[in-house]
């Protein structure tokens, strides 16, 4: 046990060191994007994940800023300090199958936010790179700036997202701008045994949030870049 307010000797390379020991009686601490308040100091992986009520099959990570994520095992001791950041996701393990149900790998705030937007989506796997995710959404509207604007629109959702940041927007068939000229920064690519049209529009560096990016975000910024028109 460590005395409250009490000296701690600490030694670090044959070197001592006295550190002073404060008392705080809780942490508080961020899981997936809410933030929470633990009155323990150390707790197992499990017990965060009970304390954010995360789904048992769903992997629970670390969020480092210059260093990737680390995977908290369920029996593994988090010694926490406040203002630390978590984030879940479904482990990525499949039987083959292109086609998935998006509860299984996302994160349920993700699902919620398809499901209510009410989107007719589709789900699949990247089949070059099994980590990856095309996520596919029919009679999408690219409002009156471009021809035709009821599209198929598809975004890829990386390995390590929502802490990977997304990218860039793809729609089928390809779309032209009102006035009949192309957009910009446009391209073919083949994926999924069909021609995409992709939009190659990026936000700034930097601005993309772990806790608060996900499919939201993108969406908004698809939004943002459509509503330009170029």
């Amino acid at each position: 046990m460590i005395p409250d307010d009490g000296p701690v000797v600490v030694l670090v390379d044959d070197m001592t060191f006295f550190v002073k020991h404060l008392v705080n009686p809780d942490v508080r601490i961020t899981i997936d994007a809410v933030e929470y308040t633990s009155l323990k100091h150390v707790m197992k992986g499990r017990e965060l994940k009970q304390l954010a009520q995360i789904p048992p099959e769903f992997a629970l990570y670390l969020i480092q800023s210059s260093r990737s994520d680390i995977q908290i095992a369920d029996e593994q001791k988090m010694y926490l300090i406040t203002d630390e950041q978590f984030v879940s996701m479904k482990s990525n393990i499949n039987n083959g199958n292109l086609v998935i149900n998006a509860a299984t790998v996302l994160p349920s705030r993700e699902v919620s936010y398809l499901e209510a937007q009410g989107y007719q989506y589709e789900l699949q796997r990247n089949p070059m790179n099994q980590n990856e995710l095309f996520l596919i959404i029919k009679n999408f509207d690219l409002g009156e700036k471009y021809v035709p604007n009821d599209v198929t629109l598809m975004v890829k959702i990386p390995a390590g997202f929502p802490t990977a940041e997304m990218d860039m927007f793809w729609v089928q068939p390809a779309v032209q701008k009102k006035d009949g000229q192309q957009p910009a920064a446009v391209c073919d690519e083949q994926y999924l045994g069909t021609t995409w049209q992709r939009f190659s529009r990026h936000r700034d560096g930097g601005s993309w949030n772990p806790l608060m990016g996900g499919l939201r975000t993108h969406f908004t910024f698809v939004a943002e870049a459509l509503l330009k028109g170029e």
